[in-house]
């Protein structure tokens, strides 16, 4: 009775929180099964573009879409034309290109999306100084520490996957 989820990711490795893992090669295959899209990737050069008015033409029109991973991998103009003409049912955005959204942009007209101020994805906002900077600093120095020891630290970035 629960939601089945579906993942999409580079490698197709099965994942404990999915039900069913593919490859990013066979995302139109599953996009017309989702009731729910959530994009949370990063930006690469495999993934910039990944949701445009092909993939939203794939979508049931009564599926929600979610983007708080970055602005560059989803096509807003095809996203605002698809829920003006009533072919996707709704959509939250957290993520803008520029950043903040300007105060004109025609995202803010576009029926039936809700805007947040790119803070959703992360476990305190960056607005939130009082959370945010410590954790943040812990982070760098716990980071620094684990460099200088000769260790593996989190978020070291590899090339080859851009991220």
């Amino acid at each position: 009775m629960g939601p089945h989820g579906i993942g999409v990711r580079r490698s197709a490795r099965p994942h404990r929180y999915c039900d069913e893992v593919i490859g990013l090669d066979q995302l139109h295959s599953v996009l017309p099964r989702a009731d729910f899209i959530v994009v949370s990737a990063p930006s690469t050069a495999q993934t910039d573009g990944m949701i445009g008015g092909r993939e939203f033409a794939l979508m049931k029109s009564t599926a929600g879409f979610v983007n708080f991973a970055r602005a560059r991998l989803v096509d807003y103009n095809a996203l605002a034309k698809v829920l003006r003409e009533g072919k996707l049912g709704a959509a939250i955005l957290d993520v803008f290109d520029p950043e903040p959204l300007p105060a004109d942009s025609f995202l803010r007209e576009t029926p039936n999306l809700l805007i947040t101020p790119h803070g959703s994805s992360r476990n305190g906002s960056s607005d939130d100084l009082e959370r945010y900077l410590p954790m943040t600093l812990d982070l760098v120095f716990d980071n620094a520490a684990k460099m200088l020891a000769g260790r593996r630290y989190e978020t070291a970035v590899n090339l080859r996957r851009e991220y």
